[in-house]
């Protein structure tokens, strides 16, 4: 029981280690939604547009023959 006590709290310590505190946990959430959003909407990770490219593929058109 001690052993899980105390691997519980290493990895606690370690995970909020890199952020610090409550705050910065809020903030790489905050980050890594914005990001997501950014990406769903077609631009890059930190928000800017895609260049779009000269040539944009295109479905070939068919043409029906009439009788």
């Amino acid at each position: 029981m001690k052993a899980l006590f105390l691997s519980t709290a290493a990895l606690t310590f370690i995970g909020l280690s890199s952020c610090n505190t409550f705050v910065g946990v809020g903030r790489d959430f905050k980050s890594l939604g914005q990001g997501v959003e950014n990406k769903a909407y077609g631009n890059t990770w930190n928000g800017q547009q895609r260049a779009q490219n000269s040539q944009q593929s295109t479905v070939p058109q068919t043409t029906i023959p009439q009788p």
